[in-house]
């Protein structure tokens, strides 16, 4: 599933490179998140088009921008496949991804809810700058998400159903594929992974489904659904674990939103507990480069 916002020059790779996968029982949905009639949507049609052809192919229409959860939402809606990997446009799966994700599947003796694998990550000058691969306790899946994200959206084959009986995507400011994975987690803590890289993340500026211009607020937002929600299925060892994680986000995310005494009280109240951690020198780097930022403006 793809959904596409304002990105027409990408989103023709990202179709060429789904419909050509060598797993062959697939259906590629392209769900338009662009505004009814603007130049974005006359330009992704026309490439839609040029794909109609093919029996594998369904695109959905612009009905208006209403972000990135409520395109993946409509897309699910449609989806009949057992899995459903949804694919950012401007990114690219290796087109063996799919079938080295789903011989996991076939395999297993047991219901996967996700499968991973490892991805090249690519910067604004189409360089690979680093490989991300998944970082996670297999005895504990919940607890490992609730940390940090064990994967993300154009990495994970994940199971339908449980994608369905969740309720899909939820609409914070940012974090969303964060929180999805989590309450697929929390449905089904099973999760498995393709040592191998079968994707390419494309980091660079421009026009996104999900936009992250208000990351601080969706950081902060996902704290507080953390502890109103899945705290409770944790040991106090890893509810401690999972609050420093979170407390790490939090000052930052403070710091961004100018938010500096608020942001001292947590990142002191941090110290006091994990006073040797490196992390912390990476939280105080954020607050002088947000206070040097804020004196130029």
């Amino acid at each position: 599933m793809i959904p596409t916002y304002k990105r027409p020059v990408f989103l023709k790779r990202a179709i060429e490179c789904a419909l050509t996968q060598t797993y062959s029982n697939i259906e590629v949905i392209v769900v338009s998140d662009n505004d009814v009639g603007s130049e974005a949507e006359i330009q992704t049609l026309q490439i839609a088009e040029c794909f109609l052809a093919d029996s594998r192919f369904i695109y959905l229409s612009a009905i208006g921008n209403q972000g990135g959860c409520f395109a993946r939402n409509r897309g699910l809606k449609a989806a009949t496949g057992e899995y459903v990997n949804f694919l950012d446009d401007d990114d690219v799966i290796y087109k063996n991804k799919i079938e080295m994700q789903m011989k996991i599947v076939e395999q297993a003796d047991y219901p996967i809810a996700v499968v991973g694998c490892k991805a090249n990550i690519i910067n604004s000058e189409g360089e690979t700058y680093r490989v991300e691969e998944p970082k996670y306790d297999p005895d504990n899946i919940l607890f490992s998400q609730l940390k940090r994200n064990i994967s993300t959206t154009t990495l994970s084959l994940i199971n339908t159903r449980v994608c369905k009986v969740v309720g899909g995507w939820e609409p914070i400011d940012s974090s969303q594929e964060h929180l999805f994975l989590i309450k697929i987690f929390n449905e089904l803590p099973t999760f498995q992974y393709v040592n191998k890289v079968l994707a390419e993340i494309d980091q660079h500026d421009g026009a996104r489904v999900s936009n992250n211009s208000r990351k601080p607020l969706g950081t902060l937002k996902l704290t507080e659904i953390i502890e109103k929600r899945y705290v409770m299925r944790l040991t106090p060892k890893q509810h401690r674990q999972v609050e420093s994680a979170r407390d790490s986000l939090d000052t930052q995310a403070l710091f961004l939103l100018d938010k500096r005494r608020l942001a001292g009280k947590k990142f002191i109240h941090r110290l006091i507990r994990n006073p040797f951690q490196l992390e912390n020198l990476r939280i105080l780097r954020t607050a002088l480069q947000t206070c040097r930022t804020r004196r130029l403006n």
